[in-house]
C-alpha cells in the first residue's frame, strides 16, 4: 500500500506519520503489520528496485528475517532478543535510549553490539534536537538553525558521533561550527562525515572542499591569534617604562 503522507496540511491525522517511524527522507516505503509496526523498510538502490519484484523481494528477505527473529526472541533466545533491540532501535521502533536500555538489561553485548549501542544512542540525541528545530522552524528560522547547531556542538564536543542515519546532520553541523568558530566541533563533524560518505566518489567532492574550507579556518584564526599577541606586546608598557613614570612628576 502506497500513502503519500508529505502533504503537511495541517491538522490532518498521521500528518507526522514519517517522523513517527524514525523516517528521515521521503519518500520512504516501509512494511507495517496490523498493529502499525514497522517490520522492514524497503532499501532501493536502482529503478529495477521500485517495481512489485523489488518489493516482494524484501517481503520474502527483511521481513520474514524480522519475524523469525522476533519469534525466536519471543522463545527466549538472549542473543534474539539483543538483535531484535537493535533492529528496532536502528528501524526506528524504538524511538528513546530509555527503551533500548531496559530492552538490553541484563544482556551480554559483543563489542561490535556496543558501539552499535553507543551510535543509536547518540541518533536519539541528533533525534530530539531535530525534532525540537523543527518545532520551532515554521515561526523562527534563524533561531532554530542556531539551536539545532548549538546541540550538535554539544554532542560532538562529548565525543559521540551519529551513526550514518543523522551523518546527513553534520554537514549542517559542519558549516555551522566554521560560522561559529567552534573549529574543534567542525574537525569531528568533517571526521563523522569521512567515516560516512568517504567511500562514495558523489561525496569526493564536497569532503574536499570541506577539508581546504577547515584548513583555511585554522590558518585563519591562528593569524589572528598572532595578530592579538602583537598588539598585546605593543599596548602593555614595559617595566622600565612604568618605573620612569612613577614618582611626583
Amino acid at each position: 500500500m502506497f500513502l503519500h503522507i508529505t502533504s503537511q496540511i495541517e491538522g490532518r491525522k498521521d500528518d507526522g506519520l514519517l517522523s513517527k517511524k524514525g523516517l528521515n527522507s521521503f519518500p520512504s516505503f516501509v512494511f507495517l503489520d496490523a498493529g502499525g509496526a514497522m517490520l522492514a523498510k524497503h532499501q532501493a538502490t536502482s529503478m529495477a528496485d521500485m517495481s512489485m519484484e523489488g518489493f516482494e523481494r524484501t517481503a520474502s528477505g527483511p521481513v520474514k528475517e524480522y519475524l523469525d527473529l522476533k519469534a525466536k526472541a519471543a522463545s527466549g533466545d538472549k542473543g534474539a532478543i539483543v538483535q531484535l533491540a537493535l533492529k528496532e532501535a536502528t528501524m526506528g521502533s524504538i524511538a528513546d535510549g530509555e527503551t533500548l536500555k531496559k530492552r538490553l538489561a541484563g544482556m551480554e553485548l559483543t563489542a561490535e553490539q556496543k558501539t552499535t549501542v553507543s551510535g543509536l544512542m547518540t541518533d536519539f540525541k541528533f533525534a530530539k534536537a531535530l525534532k525540537a528545530a523543527n518545532a520551532l522552524f515554521k515561526t523562527d528560522q534563524a533561531t532554530a538553525r542556531k539551536q539545532l547547531g548549538a546541540a550538535i556542538v554539544k554532542i560532538l564536543n562529548a565525543g559521540e558521533m551519529p551513526t550514518k542515519k543523522y551523518a546527513g546532520l553534520l554537514r549542517f553541523a559542519f558549516g555551522y561550527c566554521l560560522k561559529e568558530g567552534e573549529l574543534g566541533a567542525a574537525e569531528k563533524a568533517l571526521e563523522g562525515l569521512n567515516a560516512a560518505f568517504g567511500d562514495s566518489p558523489r561525496a569526493a567532492g564536497m569532503l574536499d572542499a570541506f577539508k581546504t574550507r577547515l584548513a583555511e579556518a585554522k590558518a585563519e584564526k591562528a593569524d589572528e591569534a598572532k595578530d592579538g599577541a602583537k598588539e598585546k606586546e605593543t599596548e602593555e608598557p614595559k617595566e622600565e617604562e612604568i618605573e620612569e613614570s612613577d614618582g611626583d612628576g
